[in-house]
């Protein structure tokens, strides 16, 4: 077990976006994986998928109001609120897309 020094509510935003974005994404009938890992330091959750297209510019997606395009509903801020609030937990966040497979990864420094 271990624990992180996190605001319950503010984490909870963090999930919800992130797996609202991935059921949003995702091609049809398609698994999400949710994978947490723990080092000696630090806290990780990565949620994967598999999505519908490529992301040409996956680094603009952490910016205020920037989509990919506008083929879903929203209005681009949903990865940019989760980038703010790990920071302001002191954590990072990152974003990958290969093949098709998304991955949205925030580490965390354990208590």
């Amino acid at each position: 077990m271990f624990y992180i020094g996190a605001d319950t509510v503010l984490m909870q935003v963090i999930i919800f976006n992130l797996m609202e974005n991935a059921v949003k994404y995702a091609k049809e009938q398609t698994i999400i994986n949710v994978i947490i890992e723990q080092t000696e330091e630090n806290m990780s959750f990565n949620i994967s998928n598999i999505i519908d297209r490529e992301v040409i510019n996956i680094e603009k997606l952490t910016h205020e109001f920037e989509r990919e395009d506008n083929y879903k509903e929203g209005v681009g801020l949903g990865l940019w609120i989760v980038k703010q609030l790990i920071i302001l937990h002191d954590g990072k966040f990152s974003l990958s897309c290969f093949n098709r497979i998304f991955n949205a990864k925030c580490t965390m420094k354990k208590k």
